[in-house]
């Protein structure tokens, strides 16, 4: 199996951060995409050197082990790549999460209505991110909370909402005012990859996890 680009890329991040100092610039990578490898002997080790004897790489039998790691850290999966040294490239299912967070909103005490948006407006360059509609219930703290920022210039606790949001959710928000009753969400790129990638080095299956980190060349 031929060596990829973002595989030399990530072996060259583990390779030198040793020698970074702590007030050089913190690396960037790929928002939404995580760097896998499995413990030897799990389930997930053996699949992908089963995936690797065929030509080409048969993404489709990894399907079972990603799901399980979609379910253990709430947060739907995909994989992209199967790269040398077994570590698999997974990105977040934005379809998915997408409907994740309808669920998961829809399952709150305050909200009326949550809806995906059709027309989700780009929140970072290169990546849109899934964005819901959101409607609070009639009098809540959390409506009172939108029409105020709808009217007011200044953040008049809408931020307190989209924070409690956040901890219901077990994810990491953003959100914004976009009518008087109205409100739009959407997962943060980087905390949420961040996030990811704790969450996988919890699993009992899982060597190691880190972000898809990207070489910038001077």
């Amino acid at each position: 199996m031929s060596v990829s680009r973002s595989s030399l890329i990530a072996l060259a991040y583990v390779l030198l951060s040793p020698l970074v100092s702590s007030s050089a610039p913190q690396p960037q990578f790929v928002p939404e995409e995580v760097l896998v490898k499995f413990r030897p002997n799990t389930k997930g080790d053996r699949v992908i050197a089963k995936a690797g004897q065929v030509t080409p790489v048969n993404l489709k039998i990894l399907a079972p082990v990603v799901r399980h790691l979609s379910t253990e850290t709430g947060i739907p999966l995909k994989t992209k790549q199967l790269q040398s040294g077994d570590w698999v490239l997974l990105s977040v299912d934005a379809e998915e999460l997408s409907s994740v967070l309808v669920k998961r909103l829809c399952g709150t005490r305050s909200i009326a209505e949550a809806r995906k948006n059709t027309r989700p407006r780009a929140k970072s360059v290169g990546f849109t991110p899934p964005e819901v509609l959101i409607r609070f219930k009639q009098g809540t703290p959390e409506s009172k909370a939108v029409a105020r920022r709808f009217k007011q210039s200044s953040d008049a606790g809408f931020s307190d909402v989209v924070r409690q949001l956040q901890t219901e959710l077990g994810l990491p928000l953003r959100g914004e005012v976009v009518g008087e009753d109205q409100a739009s969400v959407w997962t943060d790129p980087q905390k949420l990859t961040l996030a990811l990638v704790e969450r996988l080095k919890a699993s009992q299956d899982v060597e190691a996890a880190q972000p898809n980190y990207v070489l910038k060349l001077r």
